[in-house]
């Protein structure tokens, strides 16, 4: 099934990203590592996730599966919670649902439902280098730092009028809310091992299934 191009890309790198610094906190990771190694208990890497085949030097773990019990909303739901009411607020803060913006005809934020979510470690190398990727289909993607561990991995979203890049550079803790067709990039690593939680919205039901890879 084709899902749909909410929003005009030219337009989407125009908008802003909304920015939460600790949102997260120490709880909040062991929760989500615990929800990881749950479900890498029951599932390999590939069967949980089938780009874990190909990734080089990083690792997916997809948290709202379906076959894994929908890990996140199970084990983690303050967590969910936290990342869902930023989400909420930083669209009224943009006016990202307001009339006249960019996802006026997409309903209000809190109808959004998950699409997925999913844990990313990041080794020596490991990165995204699509310098124009963007979440086809979804409305917004939250990104929430889970360590500060490692160099390089910067997160980076936008193009500008030079066509750079916007760097952020996230503390533990720290979430980024955008919309999902803003470009965005990670940086490779060069030293440690970079942790992230990554939830994509949509205006579709809640999805507990594995995504295309």
């Amino acid at each position: 099934m084709n899902t749909p191009l909410w929003v005009d890309i030219e337009t989407a790198q125009r908008t802003s990203v909304a920015y939460c610094p600790g949102l997260l906190t120490q709880d909040d990771f062991a929760c989500i590592k615990d929800a990881v190694s749950s479900i890498l208990e029951v599932e390999d890497p590939v069967e949980n996730n089938q780009g874990n085949a190909i990734y080089e030097n990083k690792l997916c773990v997809i948290l709202n599966k379906a076959s894994t019990n929908d890990m996140l909303r199970q084990r983690c739901p303050r967590v969910l919670a936290k990342i869902l009411r930023f989400a909420k607020n930083a669209s009224r803060q943009q006016n990202w649902t307001a009339p006249g913006g960019p996802l006026e005809s997409c309903g209000d934020v809190e109808d959004f439902q998950v699409r997925t979510a999913e844990r990313w470690r990041y080794s020596v190398g490991g990165g995204l280098s699509n310098q124009t990727h963007f979440d086809h289909g979804s409305l917004l993607t939250l990104v929430s730092a889970l360590d500060d561990g490692y160099e390089g991995g910067v997160f980076r979203t936008g193009l500008d009028a030079d066509d750079t890049m916007n760097e952020h550079y996230m503390h533990p803790g720290d979430c980024v809310c955008f919309l999902s067709h803003k470009y965005h990039n990670v940086t490779p690593v060069v030293k440690g091992t970079r942790h992230s939680l990554v939830i994509e919205l949509w205006e579709g039901r809640r999805k507990a299934t594995q995504p295309t890879p």
